[in-house]
């Protein structure tokens, strides 16, 4: 779909129907044309983005539709984008470019000098031309004396001269002279090598035999010289000459420092020192500069707080009041407010008219609404500046989403800075104003936020905002952090998917601890009975594949034990049906690396798992008694425990549940735990090593031996007594004790026709 970037330079025209901004500026070209040909500085004060610049701009068309003679031209120099240059050479350079502008109307007579001053502040290039003459050293003199007589010598010296006798003299001669041009070569040669004995013999030779000092070089070279900054006083002179050469034929300049408040606190002192500079000559004694008229639209709070800011840093307290920090700066000052609120609605709709080809125009008093509830905390009205930013992000935010809702990305918009900074306070409703949910009306509002925070597809916006801390808060015990988490948007996809994916991984890796967290933490109450529904088969659909818990520790298995609360009653059958085939299953693992054979040992060690599974069944019964506290399902804990086989048939495994029943208060019985035939043979096997929780095993197992067999046992025990003497029968005493009390007990109740 069409978009358009709003522009958010000055405009040409008083947009607003108060018209204030056209008041301000026809008021500020009267004053520029009342000063006339004295020096001025002229304060424009307004919030940033108030429409300081769109003033300035209708200042200038007034100006330039005067009809009177003197001619007004408004120069503006960009404190922001100059703001890392010097400031002096940057600003002559900018002035001088504008002033050479043909729509600036300087005569061509005076362009030369304006040339001449151009020349002067910038860097200049040079080109220069070198030629060098080829200049013979003695050596070469010599050579080439000689290579002139060479045809001659060659005569002299052919067999037709020898043949000759009485020519031998020249012979003889020219012979000499070759010999001593290489004898002069020789010691040119040895003198060379001794005086540089640094060079080789190879260097050395050719440099003798060069016959030039100098080798023939014509070179051309260009050059670019950049002079120095301009000092103080070379820029004073030089701004005034560039005002005396274009202020003639009633040609004025009016200067404007732009920007100012983009600046940083630091850098603007510097430039409102700077500023105050163009005004006064301070290498003559604060002589001002003569037909000067400087215009600076400022922001006055972030003035004076950069000037403040400055004084703390520095340890040091301003004499002046704020005020008179302004006041000492500008001649006059034109205060410019920002448009009332009837007008600031009607920008509104029309900008956003001109930014959305009219697809949002019906969206208009909703969006409008959205953007005014992101400045009400402000102490002043809305800029124009601020309502097109607000369009602009909208626009650009909607041409990347186009799933997304423009309302939701205008809330989005209203909160950009703070979510930005941090998405996570998506995890909490409270964090976004009601008003902006009933305003935006999505039920998707809190996804669509975080895909535009995260920068992702909606689909998986949850999946970046909650998973890491749903992964790092569910998997531990239950805390206040946690309990927040679940509260926030989203939660119920998440929470789903999570489980989803996590589960195969606690089993695989047989983390039971984050397993049995898991489970406990699907108990809060703030996850919904309809959440918890759809959640609750990850875990318990799977506890049939847990195997192989660490015996060692038994609290994370007691937490999984729970898992009984995620259902409904009438389904709580079939949560102990997979746990009971889980515990079943890591019995039968467990035996078979600890059972060896039928020594002591072994029968010593599987009993005391035993107690642990004994452990483990009570937990069970306890959970489920909790589960079913109701009168009419008083007996529902007993008979789902009955309906299961926990024990195997193994007698070793029986005796250590029924201590721990013993332990624990339980009954063996009463839970339908039933040992098997061979529970009476082990039981004596351990009596002599295991004597205690023997003791403790036959006040469970009792119900279920014989008479012959419990005369066995007070045989073996009285045996035991007679060959030892000592602490240590007391034990066995107490066996034969408790055996005799309870056959007495159960002979009354006979007798008395209960039994």
């Amino acid at each position: 779909m069409p978009r358009k970037i709003l522009h958010d330079g000055p405009v040409s025209e008083d947009l607003f129907s108060g018209h204030g901004h056209k008041r301000t500026a026809s008021a500020l070209a009267k004053t520029i044309k009342e000063f006339g040909n004295d020096t001025c500085a002229i304060g424009l004060e307004g919030k940033w983005g108030s429409g300081k610049s769109t003033i300035i701009e209708l200042a200038r068309q007034e100006l330039d539709s005067d009809k009177n003679e003197k001619k007004y031209r408004v120069f503006t120099f960009d404190l922001w984008s100059n703001q890392t240059s010097n400031f002096k050479r940057s600003f002559l350079e900018a002035l001088l470019n504008w002033i050479k502008e043909p729509s600036n109307g300087l005569p061509n007579s005076e362009e030369s000098k304006i040339n001449k001053i151009y020349d002067s502040i910038r860097g200049k290039t040079i080109n220069t031309r070198t030629t060098n003459h080829k200049i013979f050293n003695p050596f070469g003199i010599v050579f080439i004396i000689f290579a002139f007589f060479l045809p001659i010598i060659y005569q002299w010296l052919g067999p037709a001269a020898f043949a000759d006798k009485t020519s031998h003299f020249i012979s003889i001669l020219c012979i000499a002279c070759i010999v001593l041009i290489g004898v002069i070569f020789v010691y040119r040669v040895l003198y060379k090598h001794c005086k540089e004995k640094t060079k080789s013999w190879i260097t050395t030779i050719s440099e003798a035999v060069t016959i030039f000092s100098r080798d023939a070089e014509t070179t051309q070279e260009e050059k670019t010289i950049r002079e120095q900054d301009p000092s103080q006083a070379e820029f004073y002179e030089t701004f005034q000459n560039l005002l005396d050469i274009y202020q003639k034929e009633n040609r004025r300049i009016v200067i404007v420092f732009d920007n100012i408040d983009r600046l940083t606190k630091s850098r603007l002192i510097d430039a409102w020192s700077e500023i105050r500079t163009v005004l006064n000559d301070n290498s003559k004694q604060g002589t001002q500069i003569q037909n000067i008229m400087v215009v600076v639209p400022y922001d006055k709070d972030h003035v004076l707080s950069a000037f403040a800011s400055n004084n703390t840093s520095k340890g040091k307290q301003s004499t002046l009041p704020n005020d008179d920090i302004i006041r000492k700066s500008f001649d006059c000052v034109f205060h410019v407010s920002p448009p009332v609120l009837s007008d600031e609605a009607k920008f509104f709709k029309e900008k956003l008219h001109e930014a959305g080809d009219a697809r949002y125009d019906y969206l208009a008093d909703y969006l409008h609404e959205i953007f005014s509830l992101s400045i009400a905390e402000q102490t002043f009205p809305p800029t124009p500046r601020q309502i097109i930013h607000f369009i602009n992000e909208i626009m650009m935010l909607t041409d990347q989403w186009e799933q997304i809702p423009v309302l939701d990305v205008a809330v989005f918009v209203a909160n950009a800075e703070k979510l930005y900074k941090n998405p996570l306070l998506l995890q909490n409703f409270s964090n976004i104003k009601p008003q902006y949910i009933a305003l935006a009306d999505s039920k998707d509002l809190f996804r669509n936020l975080a895909a535009l925070a995260y920068n992702v597809d909606p689909e998986l916006a949850f999946q970046v905002l909650l998973y890491k801390d749903l992964k790092n808060l569910f998997t531990k015990p239950k805390s206040e952090k946690l309990e927040a988490l679940l509260k926030s948007p989203g939660i119920p996809e998440m929470l789903r998917k999570f489980l989803e994916e996590e589960v195969n991984n606690w089993i695989k890796w047989k983390w039971f601890e984050e397993y049995g967290n898991a489970v406990e933490n699907l108990k809060l109450k703030e996850i919904s009975d309809k959440l918890r529904k759809i959640c609750s088969p990850y875990l318990i659909n799977n506890l049939a594949s847990l195997s192989n818990l660490d015996w060692g520790n038994l609290k994370p298995a007691k937490k999984i034990l729970s898992a009984v609360f995620l259902v409904e009653n009438h389904k709580v059958e079939y949560v102990v049906e997979q746990i009971n085939i889980w515990l079943t299953n890591s019995t039968d693992i467990y035996i078979k690396l600890n059972r060896k054979g039928r020594d002591i040992e072994s029968s010593l060690k599987v009993m005391e798992f035993g107690k642990l599974l004994g452990d483990l069944i009570g937990e069970l019964h306890h959970k489920l008694q909790s589960k079913f506290n109701t009168p009419e399902n008083n007996s529902k804990a007993d008979d789902l425990i009955k309906k299961f086989d926990w024990l195997g048939g193994i007698p070793e495994l029986e005796l250590g549940v029924a201590i721990s029943c013993e332990e624990t208060n339980l009954n063996l019985a009463e839970l339908g735990l039933k040992p098997g035939k061979e529970i009476f043979n082990h039981f004596l096997g351990m009596l002599v090593h295991a004597n205690e929780d023997m003791l403790k095993a036959l006040h469970q197992l009792i119900p279920y031996f014989k008479d012959d067999e419990l005369i066995t046992i007070i045989k073996l025990e009285t045996q035991y007594i007679i060959s030892k003497l000592g602490d240590d029968i007391i034990n066995h005493i107490n066996i034969i004790a408790f055996i005799l009390e309870k056959q007495v007990y159960k002979k009354r109740k006979f007798t008395s026709g209960i039994y």
